[in-house]
């Protein structure tokens, strides 16, 4: 159900006026506070390391908040049938809240992690809820847009995150960046209780599938056991536990009344089964990007962190600046943009492959805004074909599903990422010549990955274009 004429123009300023204005803050803020922890939290580790220690425990602070989010992110639309999207976004935002306010008063590395898994529980709930959001309350012309804004927001926290969280980890402490999430919460439990209440489906079920969730945060925690193991053959075991679970938690999924995922997710014949293969497989495909560029520029071109984090952040500002230049295309109008989408990412990461390590920072910069430019173009009309190809009885459990299949996709792809790197010789040693073989096995593969995803691309849009 929508609240206006699908049909109707829909501008920028209109997402902010009348019955959308408070819709579109709320899924900006929400959008926002996952997206400024993630880069927040990245700088300000290692000071939070020399003040309260557990070097050794550093990895997971990521680690379990992928988990929770996953976890939590994926029972979205399930949890909002259950219990009402208000009631759902209220406790996930006080479960964000506790766990920033934990772990900036934290006096030890594992009290900071406990902090860190209800930061994630809270987090995946609230970005899942924010993307049904979409499909609840914008009409089909109006997607784009919205979605374009979730692309600015994360940009805009690309680029205020890193550098206000140094700031304050340098002058002040970086418990405040923690602390920061108080302030922001209660703004959006405000919005959340000014906006539309969303009641709980008839006869949902309230018992939590703890099966195959627990399923699915096991797959996702082989992901990071697999992006940490620094063996080839120990990789791929991880790797192997990992597809197992996650792909026997929706093959379980979808025997049952009571479902995590819509029921074709995933299927290789349907188009709501190919757009989870497109969407996946571009995340996937781009995966070793953050892992292996800040490392490559810092080594081999002289780039500080900083300078070498704000590349990586190339590939936001493009998918942003991208998403807002057609986000005023009809959905119609966008076959020829679903289908370049993957294409652009394709050719970025060729372009990556020989010339990360090198002289020069201009190829690799033009590969990662080649490849974000490759979202920024697609990746809205896919998240919208997606929830008007889905039946209206499982839009939440799609919307739910985006931003899961796109996190997932980040994560599986760094792990995979570093079993090809290490099979390509790359060790404690950054040698140039081995660095290159492995730069070039690590972002080749990614080519082919997101030639994969063209293929899905390509099958959804035949599929999509007779529906309409």
């Amino acid at each position: 159900m929508t609240n206006a004429d699908d049909e109707a123009p829909i501008g920028w300023l209109t997402l902010f006026r009348g019955a959308y204005a408070v819709p579109t803050w709320t899924l900006g803020l929400g959008v926002g506070l996952h997206a400024l922890n993630a880069f927040m939290v990245a700088t300000i580790m290692p000071s939070a390391v020399r003040d309260i220690g557990g070097l050794a425990l550093i990895s997971w602070a990521s680690s379990v908040f992928l988990v929770a989010s996953i976890v939590t992110g994926a029972s979205g639309g399930w949890l909002k049938g259950a219990f009402g999207g208000r009631r759902v976004f209220l406790v996930s935002t006080l479960l964000l809240i506790a766990g920033s306010l934990i772990a900036a008063l934290a006096p030890s590395m594992p009290v900071l992690l406990i902090g860190r898994a209800l930061q994630g529980i809270g987090e995946g709930a609230v970005l899942a809820l924010c993307y049904a959001l979409v499909g609840e309350v914008y009409p089909s012309r109006a997607m784009p847009r919205a979605f374009g804004l979730l692309s600015i927001v994360y940009a805009a926290a690309a680029l205020i995150g890193p550098a206000g969280a140094g700031l304050l980890a340098e002058h002040a402490s970086w418990r405040i960046a923690f602390l920061a999430n108080l302030p922001l919460g209660l703004i959006f439990v405000l919005l959340v209780l000014a906006g539309p209440a969303s009641t709980p489906r008839a006869g949902g079920r309230r018992i939590p599938p703890l099966g195959r969730l627990t399923a699915i945060a096991g797959g996702v925690m082989a992901i990071s056991m697999a992006g940490r193991a620094g063996d080839a053959l120990l990789t791929a075991g991880w790797l192997a536990i990992a597809v197992a679970a996650l792909a026997g938690s929706v093959i379980v999924d979808r025997r049952q009344n009571s479902r995590l995922f819509p029921l074709a997710a995933f299927g290789l014949s349907g188009a709501v089964g190919l757009g989870f293969w497109a969407a996946l497989l571009m995340a996937l495909a781009t995966g070793g990007i953050t892992v292996y560029v800040p490392l490559f520029m810092q080594e081999f071109q002289g780039l500080t962190p900083l300078e070498a984090g704000y590349v990586v952040v190339l590939l936001s500002l493009a998918w942003s600046g991208a998403a807002f230049l057609v986000a005023s295309l009809r959905s119609e109008r966008a076959d020829p943009l679903l289908i370049a989408g993957p294409a652009l990412i394709a050719v970025g990461m060729f372009i990556l492959a020989p010339t990360i390590v090198g002289s020069s920072v201009v190829l690799p910069a033009l590969a990662l805004i080649v490849a974000g430019t490759g979202f920024g173009i697609s990746w809205a009309f896919l998240s919208q074909r997606l929830l008007d190809a889905t039946p209206a009885a499982e839009r939440d459990l799609t919307a739910g599903a985006i931003p899961t299949l796109e996190n997932a996709g980040w994560a599986l792809g760094a792990a995979v990422s570093g079993m090809i790197a290490s099979l390509a010789g790359l060790e404690e040693q950054l040698e140039p010549v081995v660095a290159a073989r492995a730069a070039q096995a690590v972002f080749y593969a990614g080519a082919v990955i997101a030639l994969l995803s063209l293929g899905a691309a390509l099958g959804f849009v035949r599929l999509t274009r007779t529906r309409r």
